[in-house]
């Protein structure tokens, strides 16, 4: 077996197949951080609002459309990485805060595809 396939087959092994898993694993989340600079909201970002998770993103692209800055996630400033670590600290420093991102994250998933 060649390098590559090995690879390929690990890569494979860690992936998520069914939708039960997947809900299981964003169910296990404090938060979910999306750091690409450039985004026109990634899949993974939808399926965390649909989960109820606050979503911690640099304000760029199509972000700037559906998250709620400290309401249903956070923004960091783009370029920023501090920004982005210091909003991580933000959602997770008080448990408080989770219960309103989680309702205002899945109010924001049912609007989007309510639509």
């Amino acid at each position: 077996m060649s390098c590559f396939s090995t690879r390929k087959a690990v890569l494979e092994s860690l992936r998520l197949h069914d939708n039960p898993s997947l809900r299981l694993l964003y169910a296990t989340a404090d938060l979910f951080s999306s750091p690409p600079r450039q985004d026109n909201i990634t899949n993974t970002v939808l399926e965390a609002y649909a989960s109820g998770i606050p979503v911690i993103a640099y304000a760029t692209g199509g972000l700037l459309a559906i998250l709620e800055d400290r309401r249903s996630g956070t923004l960091a400033q783009l370029f920023d990485p501090l920004s982005l670590v210091t909003a991580i600290r933000w959602v997770l420093e008080d448990s408080q805060r989770r219960p309103p991102f989680e309702f205002a994250s899945r109010r924001c998933a049912d609007h989007l595809w309510s639509s």
